[in-house]
């Protein structure tokens, strides 16, 4: 699917679901660059919901559902309290079982997609042209460089700034981009346990 598909079906996806669900005002709803670590985040001052396409598509419908019914929660509960929990079962009662076959699908689609990505730089070499956050910067970098190839830098690690956290989602303006020093806005989530 491509870029703009994913973005037309999202925003009446979304649509729907918050006029049957909770019914809150959204600034809108973007797919955002690939990345291999977080499934969505939601901007808690403006209220845009940012999706990875890797938690979009070759998922359960069900999944997607989720994730959709998970980001518009927070506009009412910002953390994962209780009470955030509470809401999110009243509009999704098998949600851990469900939150698991979401992350099982994510995984499964950032593996293809690295896979692919690892099939590409060894038929291109360094002459490599690739579409942006497709690849890590470091990884970029040392393909550029003409240097061998680095696994380590192709698996784009980025680690949650908010200690002890994993499966954040960054509620800045800059979608699914570098950490500010303040973290503000930073909404973790997707697992229970986790956060």
């Amino acid at each position: 699917m491509s870029f703009e598909i994913h973005q037309s079906f999202m925003v009446g996806y979304v649509r729907r679901i918050n006029l049957a669900t909770f019914n809150v005002v959204i600034g809108g709803v973007r797919i955002g660059e690939a990345r291999y670590t977080r499934l969505a985040q939601i901007n808690l001052k403006s209220r845009i919901i940012t999706f990875s396409r890797f938690a979009i598509e070759n998922v359960p419908e069900r999944g997607r559902r989720y994730l959709v019914i998970h980001e518009l929660a927070h506009v009412k509960e910002t953390d994962h309290s209780p009470r955030f929990w509470q809401l999110v079962a009243e509009h999704e009662p098998h949600y851990k079982e469900i939150g698991r076959e979401l992350d099982t699908a994510f995984h499964r689609n950032v593996r293809a997609d690295k896979e692919r990505q690892s099939k590409l730089i060894h038929q291109t070499g360094s002459g490599i042209r690739t579409l942006p956050g497709l690849l890590s910067s470091a990884a970029l970098a040392s393909l550029q460089a003409g240097s061998e190839f680095d696994s380590a830098a192709f698996n784009d690690q980025d680690d949650c700034p908010v200690s002890g956290a994993s499966g954040c989602f960054d509620g800045s303006d800059d979608e699914f981009g570098a950490w500010t020093d303040a973290h503000q806005g930073i909404v973790c989530g997707g697992d229970e346990i986790d956060c």
